[in-house]
């Protein structure tokens, strides 16, 4: 392929060549390109972050940003934290093309902990769309949010459709719980793997992955006791099974003492009784799992009367999802996340 810049240069570059090229540049263009626009990316179709001062996106990666940024806004910065999807506990420990839907939250907890040394920052809104996700990853967000607090930072929590299991977990770390009248919220228990076993099976495989051959011999090389459950050709090992359940119990334990903290109105008879039943909003309010029932509108105006700042006075930040951005970035984020998941021992 020929390039030519008639009075400069000519350059002789394959097809693929100019293909990398394009796809390295328009990338970078688009990032400068929001650098130097005013607004947030996300402000014409996102009615929480419309209506600011300013706004600023930033990647959980991105931390050291931040610092400059509320330098830069002078005070009355709101950091907007949204939790959506599958919380999980690192984005180094998932390939990359599988981060679209989830939220990381050793890594989101890493950049609340260093909101919480700000002083510019005075409010932390954190919006949860997620069904839950691992204990790990919502014990880390939590804890982030949790040094917000104890930071001096107002914390308020909003729920638009469906704040379940680890969301829940996360959002009683909240000072104010807001939900949307439309919102689903509970769910508080916890589930582990689900083990499967089988009677006289003879072969697993074929189109439908049903039974193809006539017999089938497994065996499996292991070395410490309960090392193969979960086998579906070895028989079910009662004794472990038991253990297993006897870790989710400790696990429920532990999220009830989560929730009775963030939510000293709840008692663990009460939880225990509700089950791990899902509410809609109107009810999980008389429940005592949110303080109020609203809008965004309902969001706004609980941060500004906090503050005692008019929310189009105040500057925003806003912690994005640690996405990889580029071909180059895309490539080794992935590696580094495969090289991180045959790194452990299975």
């Amino acid at each position: 392929m020929n390039l030519e810049i008639p009075g400069l240069l000519s350059l002789y570059l394959p097809w693929w060549v100019m293909l990398l090229l394009v796809l390295l540049i328009v990338p970078l263009v688009r990032n400068i390109k929001m650098r130097f626009s005013k607004q947030s990316k996300y402000t014409e179709t996102d009615p929480l972050l419309a209506g600011a001062k300013d706004s600023d996106d930033v990647s959980y990666y991105g931390i050291y940003k931040i610092p400059k940024l509320t330098k830069k806004a002078g005070g009355n910065v709101v950091v907007v934290v949204d939790v959506n999807g599958t919380i999980l506990d690192s984005a180094m420990s998932v390939p990359a093309f599988a981060r679209k839907n989830a939220t990381f939250g050793r890594d989101l907890g890493a950049a609340l902990e260093e909101v919480a040394t700000l002083s510019e920052v005075k409010v932390v809104v954190v919006r949860l769309s997620t069904p839950g996700g691992t204990v790990t990853g919502s014990a880390h967000l939590a804890d982030g949010l949790d040094k917000c607090r104890a930071a001096g930072k107002k914390v308020v929590a909003y729920t638009p459709d469906l704040c379940a299991s680890g969301g829940v977990w996360t959002m009683v770390s909240a000072d104010h719980i807001i939900a949307n009248k439309h919102a689903l919220i509970g769910s508080i228990g916890v589930r582990g793997p689900q083990i499967m076993s089988y009677e006289n099976v003879t072969s697993v495989g074929g189109i439908f992955r049903g039974v193809a051959a006539e017999k089938i011999i497994a065996s499996t090389t292991f070395a410490g006791k309960g090392k193969n459950f979960g086998d579906p050709f070895a028989p079910l090992d009662v004794e472990e099974l038991a253990h297993y359940n006897s870790l989710m119990s400790e696990s429920y334990e532990l999220f009830l003492e989560r929730v009775t903290m963030g939510r000293p109105q709840l008692t663990k008879d009460m939880l225990v009784s509700m089950g791990a039943r899902i509410y809609h909003a109107k009810e999980a309010c008389h429940k005592g799992l949110v303080d109020a029932v609203g809008d965004v509108s309902d969001v706004k105006d609980y941060v500004a009367k906090s503050i005692g700042v008019a929310w189009d006075a105040c500057s925003l930040i806003h912690l994005e999802p640690p996405r990889p951005r580029g071909v180059g970035m895309l490539f080794a984020q992935n590696l580094l996340g495969v090289m991180q998941t045959y790194s452990g021992v299975s």
